[in-house]
């Protein structure tokens, strides 16, 4: 009996896993997104200089901080510091959630990247509104 159900659990197993509809399939694509995400995380992580908004640049830019936990700060020019929450809703979209009045401005954006020669370049392209923020931070 306990040769037939250790057999029995081989099989059940080994189908399990080759079943593309299996819960196992579905956790490891959760998982390779997770670490995706990671990796996006990571490189977000820090204080950023706020360079452009709409392709208007600032004269003194703003400093925007990405912390661990999904919040942040954006600090202006005046030196008036605001709050805001973020998290990624998917690989390169973000969802931001801003006081009143800030720097940035609540909603959902696509992130992309860029390496330039001495820093990187954060591109946030709100999918609802006509606003693009260009962000800066050294590549060190």
């Amino acid at each position: 009996m306990k040769q037939k159900l250790i057999i029995f659990s081989v099989v059940i197993g080994i189908g399990s896993c080759s079943s593309p509809e299996s819960p196992n399939r579905a956790e490891a694509d959760q998982n390779l997104i997770a670490l995706e995400s990671t990796e996006i995380d990571l490189k977000i992580l820090g204080e950023w200089a706020l360079c452009k908004a709409n392709l208007v640049s600032y004269n003194v830019c703003p400093i925007v901080n990405f912390n661990t936990n999904g919040l942040g700060d954006a600090i202006d020019a005046s030196g008036d510091k605001k709050k805001f929450e973020w998290i990624f809703t998917k690989k390169s979209r973000i969802l931001i959630k801003a006081e009143e009045i800030c720097v940035l401005k609540s909603g959902t954006y696509d992130i992309a990247f860029q390496n330039k020669e001495n820093y990187v370049q954060l591109q946030m392209k709100s999918i609802n509104e006509n606003l693009v923020y260009i962000l800066g931070k050294s590549n060190q």
